[in-house]
């Protein structure tokens, strides 16, 4: 869907615009991002990603039980 293809492009460094912000960030650079860099980055993403999806499911559980 399309919706998918968006957020798939969001530069969240768990998804795929993730990816290519770090492959742009290394063209720029002229060399690789070192592995703790990416690691803490995908980590970083994951957790904002979690904390999005923790959020939306809260406020659809409140809409739910109060209307």
């Amino acid at each position: 869907s399309a919706n998918l293809a968006v957020i798939n492009f969001l530069p969240i460094p768990v998804v795929d615009g993730g990816v290519f912000v770090l492959l742009v960030v290394e063209k720029i650079k002229g060399g690789p991002v070192s592995i703790q860099v990416q690691e803490v980055i995908t980590y970083a993403g994951l957790i904002f990603l979690g904390a999005v999806f923790l959020y939306f499911t809260y406020n659809d559980v409140v809409r739910l039980i109060f209307g």
